[in-house]
């Protein structure tokens, strides 16, 4: 069950280096609707494959 726990804070810190980097890039032709396109995709891909990961993991070690 820690190892789940573990899983899950990984890909949790990861989704946050990956949202700072993200915010601290300059960028002088910043726009709000590309911005928000580009987290909206990130973040729709990045939960469902985590959720299939960590219930792959979770049925394989149980």
């Amino acid at each position: 069950m820690i190892f789940l726990y573990l899983i899950a804070g990984v890909i949790c810190v990861i989704g946050f280096i990956v949202t700072i980097v993200s915010i601290n890039k300059p960028d002088e032709t910043y726009s709000h609707e590309k911005s928000m396109a580009t987290f909206k995709w990130m973040y729709f891909l990045m939960v469902p494959v985590s959720l299939i990961f960590v219930v792959l993991v979770a049925f394989l070690l149980l």
